[in-house]
């Protein structure tokens, strides 16, 4: 794949890559700050990606909508950590009202 700065390009490149049309926010931020870090000389404007890139992928997500068409939908599930869980013991489950989600369509 030649590289690409623009996020649907990458975001098409990546589900391809990992061979599922479902995304987690996360991970793709992770990748997308890997792939910034690989190809900065080729693409300077992957700089943008290089510090924390959640900010900037959900700002250029956004933006993405203008182009949407009536039905079409993109989904970033986001997991809240368990910051503080405890040691988890054999046969102890943990309650499913300690995990909570959000998402960013």
């Amino acid at each position: 794949m030649a590289t690409s700065s623009n996020l649907s390009s990458i975001i098409r490149y990546y589900a391809e890559k990992t061979k599922s049309p479902f995304i987690d926010f996360r991970e793709f931020c992770a990748y997308i700050k890997k792939y910034a870090e690989h190809h900065i000389e080729e693409q300077a404007e992957l700089v943008k990606y290089l510090g924390d890139p959640a900010q900037t992928v959900s700002a250029e997500l956004q933006g993405l909508s203008e182009f949407a068409e009536e039905g079409d939908k993109v989904s970033f599930p986001r997991w809240s950590s368990l910051s503080d869980a405890e040691d988890l013991l054999k046969g102890n489950a943990i309650a499913t009202e300690e995990l909570s989600q959000t998402k960013v369509t």
